[in-house]
């Protein structure tokens, strides 16, 4: 629970930074992009005003850059090009750019690698080409160090996150320690005492033969046991870790056969239907009792003569575990609340079979401790559990 109370963590101040600086160097990005272009746009409309005051034949060459090209095509049709003399187009690529531009009937825009202006005065056209390859140059190389930069700083984000992460649990981690020892501590000390009682019910039982108080004791001592038990298989799943690769199709189906007997006087039909050779690293005491849990919780819920089927099949990566049986639909308000820990539908009833809602609580965990995920569905008069356990 705390490591995913970590992740979680880790994953939320991670994804509200990433973004946050995402969108910050978008803005920049936008920013300088906008700025650049409105240069090129100024620098088109400066030369244009020069030229419109004095003939292109006569230019001034110190104003004409090396990203400038200017054409003139007369009244008798003949196209002059000034400009860069180690210009790396060569005549014939600048006409073809040329006839584009005449073609679109466009007083200004941008064709491939130029933006122009196209004027027209005294039955000639004049044409201002600026080429604009190193401020296209400019803005590639800065989106390529804005993304370097971004995921530069998610992934220190993302460490800082972690010990952030670390840091604001530990109290949390310190306090759920301490109660899952004290509920195993308070266990085991309770332990002790009601074996003591349940011995001494027995011998008095038998001098006594058929007394409802002893009964009453009798009952109440095992419920407490009962629950001490499940206490304790809760403090044990927070606290082991030891996984090994087994053959969960074994492991599931061995699981299944201790219900038999109980199957069999509800009168009920459990179909199964488990893939073979399945291998997963788990716990294989956990898995079992988790598989326990499920199917007693099934046939709890199952009137006589109906069926529960548990399917056991992996599909790529992933293996899915499906539990259903014939019976009371869960409402929809209640599905969630059934993993929490001492949580009741019907506390009266669930009481008198003692019953203190730790069993799915316990399953939760399990599920938990094994990177999985449990959800419950109703369906068509099915109560459907089901285990999907990530490969």
């Amino acid at each position: 629970m705390i490591h995913k109370l970590k992740k979680n963590i880790t994953i939320l101040i991670t994804t509200i930074l990433s973004i946050s600086i995402t969108i910050f160097l978008l803005i920049i990005n936008i920013i300088n992009i906008t700025n650049k272009e409105s240069e090129l746009k100024n620098k088109i409309e400066t030369l244009d005003n020069y030229l419109n005051n004095k003939n292109p034949d006569t230019y001034d060459e110190a104003f004409i850059f090396n990203e400038y090209y200017i054409v003139n095509i007369n009244t008798f049709g003949e196209t002059i090009i000034f400009g860069n003399q180690n210009s790396s187009y060569d005549r014939k690529e600048l006409l073809s750019i040329i006839s584009q531009i005449l073609d679109t009937n466009n007083n200004e825009g941008k064709i491939r690698n130029f933006i122009y202006k196209v004027n027209t005065a005294n039955n000639s056209i004049n044409i201002i080409l600026m080429d604009t390859t190193s401020a296209d140059i400019y803005i590639k190389n800065m989106i390529i160090y804005s993304l370097i930069i971004c995921l530069f700083s998610i992934f220190i984000i993302y460490i800082i996150s972690k010990k952030i992460a670390v840091k604001v649990t530990s109290p949390i981690e310190i306090a759920f320690n301490k109660q899952r020892d004290f509920i195993s501590d308070a266990s085991h000390e309770l332990k002790t005492p009601l074996t003591i009682i349940t011995t001494n019910v027995e011998l008095l039982k038998n001098d006594l033969k058929d007394n409802k108080w002893l009964n009453y004791i009798d009952q109440e001592t095992k419920k407490m046991s009962n629950l001490i038990k499940k206490l304790l298989n809760l403090t044990k799943i927070d606290s082991t870790n030891i996984k090994q690769r087994e053959n969960l199709s074994d492991v599931i189906e061995s699981s299944v056969l201790p219900f038999e007997s109980l199957i069999y006087e509800k009168n009920i039909k459990i179909l199964t239907n488990i893939e073979k050779n399945i291998y997963y690293i788990c716990n294989k005491e956990e898995i079992t009792n988790l598989v326990t849990i499920l199917i007693d919780n099934a046939i709890r819920h199952t009137s006589p003569q109906n069926k529960i089927t548990l399917d056991l099949e992996k599909e790529k990566n992933k293996i899915i575990l499906t539990i259903k049986n014939q019976g009371l639909p869960i409402p929809p308000s209640e599905r969630e609340k059934i993993f929490e820990r001492f949580y009741r539908i019907d506390k009266v009833r669930n009481s008198s079979e003692e019953r203190y809602g730790l069993g799915l609580a316990i399953a939760k965990e399990i599920v938990n401790s094994h990177q999985a995920n449990i959800k419950v569905d109703c369906l068509e008069g099915w109560t459907i559990f089901q285990i999907i356990f990530k490969i």
